[in-house]
């Protein structure tokens, strides 16, 4: 009886230990790191699929690559390229961390470090070209000035003075835009929802770049009827502001349309469209990045800073909402913008 009791026993207390296997092993195939561990032997007992796939490996059968240099006892760091393999992706880096078992054997630590360096590359891109765009203005200024202190022609002076106001209220732009990119990408900011009403604000947008518009002769309307969303009224001004002045930028004739619509009574509907040439198809990519300009003479001269359609997917994205364009060299362009009727709904 009492052999019977210990058999049932020692057998439950594998069963438990299985099942507590069985769950460590699903929690580390839920972690993105890569994760190996070997027995005293340095024989693979388990190895998550992360592992695998930063290894550039199908299964993970050995460590060998991975273990050179180490003793079976110390917890060591350092960064590996390629994973140790000949298969694994080309240039990619991996911080491998390697730590003694209770059982004698080791876990191998795999974590990517190639999101983390492509961020670093993207920011360096940013303060390069933002000191681009910033130093190409100031020394156009300070050498209109330049210009303007030995000159003694009342019209000249006066020439170069309005060049000098020009390439200041760019940089004024340039600034505000920097600015709001900063606030759209700021993880601690909050958007303030209000009661918005949509005909208002369209109004609004259109009357504060009527005078451009007209400029180029274009026809701007915008319409939304008598419907309200509870939004963040800046984000969203700033969203429909952007795309509209753009869409004026790049149309020669013809018009600019703002519309705005409750759709089935789930989300707001935001279109601007206008009659430009569209965008060509090798460019449709890259038109959200900051600092691109598919013309840059053209973006420049209509006081563009590059940045008014990355703040726009920024903050679209951060209201909740989704945006996409279509465009053609006949029909001009069309973006649309879906949001949320308020921020407890999503789309």
């Amino acid at each position: 009886m009492g052999l019977s009791r210990k058999l049932r026993a020692s057998r439950q207390d594998a069963e438990n230990y299985s099942r507590r296997l069985g769950r460590r092993r699903a929690a580390m195939e839920l972690i993105q790191d890569g994760v190996v561990l070997v027995d005293a032997r340095d024989q693979v007992v388990f190895a998550n699929s992360a592992a695998a796939s930063l290894m550039g490996v199908e299964e993970v059968t050995s460590v060998a690559t991975l273990a050179v240099g180490y003793n079976s006892g110390e917890t060591s760091r350092r960064i590996v390229r390629g994973a140790g393999t000949d298969s694994a992706p080309e240039g990619r880096s991996l911080e491998l961390t390697v730590a003694p078992t209770p059982e004698g054997g080791r876990m191998f630590l795999l974590h990517d470090l190639s999101a983390l360096a492509e961020v670093d590359e993207r920011r360096r891109d940013f303060v390069s070209n933002a000191s681009h765009e910033i130093q190409t203005p100031l020394a156009a200024i300070i050498g209109m000035l330049d210009l303007a202190v030995d000159s003694e022609d009342p019209e000249e002076l006066k020439h170069l003075l309005e060049r000098c106001q020009e390439n200041a209220l760019g940089l004024s732009a340039m600034t505000r835009d920097l600015l709001s990119l900063s606030r759209a990408e700021d993880p601690n900011w909050k958007p303030v929802p209000e009661e918005v009403n949509l005909q208002e604000l369209c109004n609004r947008i259109a009357s504060s770049l009527s005078d451009k518009a007209n400029s180029k002769s274009l026809t701007l309307t915008a319409s939304a009827g008598s419907h309200s969303i509870v939004v963040d009224r800046t984000s969203l001004e700033t969203i429909l502001s952007n795309l509209v002045d753009n869409a004026i930028s790049y149309t020669n004739e013809g018009k600019v349309t703002l519309r705005a619509e409750i759709v089935d009574s789930k989300y707001a509907h935001f279109t601007v469209s206008d009659t430009g040439p569209g965008i060509p198809r090798e460019i449709r990519p890259r038109i959200f990045e900051r600092f691109f300009r598919g013309d840059p003479a053209h973006g420049r001269q209509s006081g563009g800073t590059g940045l008014g359609l990355a703040i726009v997917r920024n903050l679209v994205n951060r209201l909740g909402g989704k945006i996409s364009l279509s465009t053609s060299k006949t029909t001009g362009t069309k973006f649309s913008v879906d949001l949320p009727l308020s921020p407890t709904q999503s789309l």
